[in-house]
C-alpha cells in the first residue's frame, strides 16, 4: 500500500541557481522508501530531499546533494555515406542544448584510427540568435578507406550538461 507523506519534497538546483521545491509532496511506501521520476530532456542538476517534521513549521531536514549528470545531446549527420577519393563531403554536427544566449560551446570532430579516436577539427557551436547550435564541416579524403567519425563535447562552463558524444557515422571512400 502506498501512502502520501505530506512533509517530504524534492528540491532541484540547475547550474548553481537557487533551490526550487516541488509543488507536490513525494509519495512513500509503508517502509518510507520513495522513488522519483525526473523530467526527461532536462540538463544536469543537483537534487536533494527536504523533510519538514511538522506541517506548519519552516524547520527542515535535508538530504545530501546528489548530482544528476546528463550527457550533452549532440548529433552528427553525413551528407553522403560513399564518396570518391578526392571529392568533398560535408558533415553537420548539432548540439541540442540550452546553453546561454551569448555562449559558444566547443567540441571536437574525431576520426577512429589505429584503435583510438583522434581529433581532426575543433568545432564551435554558437548560441547567438540564428546560430541554432550547429557546426558545418567540409572534408576532402585523399585515401580510399572506411572512416568512422564522431563529435565529442567536453564538460565546460556555459553548458548545463556534462560531456557528450554523438553516435558514430561511417564514410566509405572509393578509389
Amino acid at each position: 500500500m502506498v501512502t502520501e507523506s505530506p512533509n517530504l519534497y524534492r528540491a532541484i538546483s540547475i547550474a548553481g541557481a537557487a533551490w526550487t521545491l516541488s509543488a507536490e509532496p513525494i509519495v512513500t511506501s509503508k517502509t518510507g522508501s520513495a522513488s522519483l521520476l525526473m523530467p526527461a530532456r532536462a540538463p544536469s542538476r543537483r537534487v536533494k530531499l527536504v523533510y519538514f517534521p511538522t506541517t506548519h513549521g519552516n524547520a527542515s531536514q535535508r538530504s545530501p546533494e546528489v548530482l544528476m549528470a546528463v550527457r550533452a545531446p549532440v548529433s552528427l549527420k553525413l551528407a553522403r555515406r560513399v564518396v570518391p577519393r578526392g571529392h568533398r563531403f560535408s558533415l553537420t554536427a548539432r548540439l541540442r542544448a540550452g546553453h546561454g544566449e551569448h555562449t559558444s560551446v566547443l567540441g571536437t570532430l574525431q576520426v577512429h584510427q589505429r584503435g583510438g579516436w583522434r581529433t581532426i577539427r575543433q568545432l564551435r557551436f554558437n548560441a547567438a540568435p540564428g546560430g541554432r547550435g550547429t557546426a558545418q564541416i567540409a572534408l576532402r579524403p585523399r585515401t580510399p578507406a572506411t572512416y568512422r567519425f564522431r563529435v565529442s563535447i567536453p564538460g565546460q562552463a556555459g553548458l548545463r550538461y556534462t560531456r557528450g558524444t554523438s553516435t558514430t557515422r561511417v564514410l566509405h571512400v572509393t578509389p
